[in-house]
């Protein structure tokens, strides 16, 4: 199992490799799936002051996190790199976001065994971070144990990258980019039978100096089938209320590189339908 550490090399420069991700578009996406499906209220969260808490798995450098934060929640983040998660923090920091109660948690652990130490009300894990899951049964144990920590009424939302991304978009193909103070040259590998991507990774920092520092990293992901990933989820206990090709609410076609679910843990309702906390 991964110690996180073949994803260190990449904390500097992981927001550059994910440049056209916009962190805002996406937790307004994440804002917007809670406030449609979710059914814990504002007011009536687990986080400090009844906000709603979220968990974001396999946060990574904290760009998405971070602006859930600004957007009235607060927010535990895992990540199995402390690379990673120092960079989440220098942007907390910069955002001038504190941590314990309320604001940013981070903690260092596998999002496929992760530990709390109380309930949630929304689970988010984004960016085909479950792809980076070596398997099918660690990503049934981390959606069973997203069941266990969200309370009933909360929402999961996490994506997949498809089995088009890995055998099309990405397949047996090498990707440079030469045009900044961050070269990197990319050799991806797709086994179609295994379903295994691997990507090695050679990067490029040029210091002070003006001098490069080569930084070598070995990525290694799964595709699973979609409609698996749907039978783990209703095992889990959830029940899926919508998927979508993209942020945008666009549908999941042939031609998708990536599909969200979204799904609610069922629990007490109120007479409209709606989970009702104080039940």
């Amino acid at each position: 199992m991964s110690d996180g550490r073949q994803y260190d090399a990449l904390a500097p420069v992981y927001d550059l490799l994910q440049e056209d991700i916009d962190p805002a578009a996406w937790a307004d996406f994440i804002h917007a799936a809670a406030l449609r499906y979710g059914c814990i209220p504002a007011g009536s969260g687990d986080g400090a002051g009844g906000r709603l808490l979220a968990l974001d798995l396999g946060c990574g450098t904290g760009a998405i996190a971070v602006e859930l934060v600004a957007r009235g929640y607060d927010v535990i983040g895992i990540d199995l790199s402390e690379d990673m998660l120092g960079q989440a923090r220098q942007k907390a920091d910069q955002r001038g976001i504190g941590y314990g109660d309320g604001g940013l948690a981070l903690i260092r652990q596998d999002i496929s065994d992760f530990e709390l130490f109380g309930t949630v009300d929304l689970v988010v894990c984004l960016l085909d971070t479950v792809n980076h899951l070596s398997d099918a049964g660690r990503v049934q144990r981390m959606l069973r144990l997203c069941s266990q920590y969200l309370n009933p009424g909360g929402m999961l939302l996490f994506d997949i990258a498809t089995f088009r991304h890995f055998s099309e978009t990405l397949g047996n193909q090498v990707f440079y980019d030469l045009s900044r103070d961050v070269a990197m040259i990319w050799k991806n590998t797709f086994d179609p039978i295994r379903m295994a991507s691997k990507s090695e990774i050679a990067l490029f920092l040029q210091g002070a100096d003006k001098r490069y520092s080569r930084f070598d990293a070995e990525i290694h992901e799964r595709s699973f089938p979609v409609d698996e990933v749907q039978e783990w989820v209703t095992a889990a206990g959830f029940e899926i209320a919508a998927m979508y090709g993209g942020i945008d609410g666009s549908p999941v076609g042939p031609d998708a590189d990536r599909v969200f679910f979204l799904s609610i843990k069922p629990g007490l309702h109120d007479k409209d339908g709606r989970y009702d906390p104080r039940s």
